[in-house]
């Protein structure tokens, strides 16, 4: 019995999260993460799935066990419920990207955070706030990522200290201390 309830218990989290979601994107007008165009109905159909879920859930057998019988420990039902909600929220993701694939296509200028999904799919919102740092600055062939890299490690590094001389700094393998038995 342990292996379906935690199967069942996995399910459970699963479609209630994916529940809650849709709860959440129609209260919140979120169109891009919404499964129908109708708030009304995106909202019921997340309604219907949390609570089936539930109802499901401890209606269909007894599930008030202690975790030293067939019941799940604490740990188990912390993993479990990560990864649940967790495969909840991919599955929102991808399958909303895909249902509103074109939605947002002729905006040029897109709000930033989760406000984007008002107007626009995860999808698009994503690339869209990735693009400015995955494109190559202008007059330089170093994308945005790699010269923020660079600015944050030359103001990582001291070069106020008297005894500061990259030349002598060294890697990680030679380091005094490291590696001796």
């Amino acid at each position: 019995m342990s292996e379906s309830f935690v199967l069942d218990y996995f399910l459970l989290v699963f479609v209630a999260s994916c529940g809650l979601y849709q709860i959440a994107a129609a209260w919140n007008r979120l169109r891009g993460l919404m499964l129908f165009e109708s708030r009304g109905l995106t909202f019921v159909l997340g309604l219907v799935l949390w609570v089936g879920a539930f109802a499901w859930f401890f209606l269909s057998e007894p599930r008030n066990m202690p975790d030293t019988g067939a019941g799940l420990t604490g740990n188990e039902q912390f993993g479990y419920f990560f990864a649940g909600g967790g495969a909840g929220l991919a599955a929102t993701l991808l399958v909303t990207s895909l249902r509103n694939w074109n939605l947002g296509k002729g905006i040029d200028a897109l709000p930033t955070g989760l406000d984007a999904l008002r107007d626009t799919g995860y999808t698009r919102a994503l690339f869209r706030g990735l693009m400015p740092i995955l494109r190559p600055l202008p007059g330089d062939r170093r994308t945005a990522f790699a010269a923020l890299r660079r600015r944050f490690k030359d103001a990582t590094t001291d070069r106020t200290d008297p005894g500061y001389n990259p030349a002598q700094i060294p890697s990680p393998a030679t380091r005094p201390g490291e590696g001796d038995g």
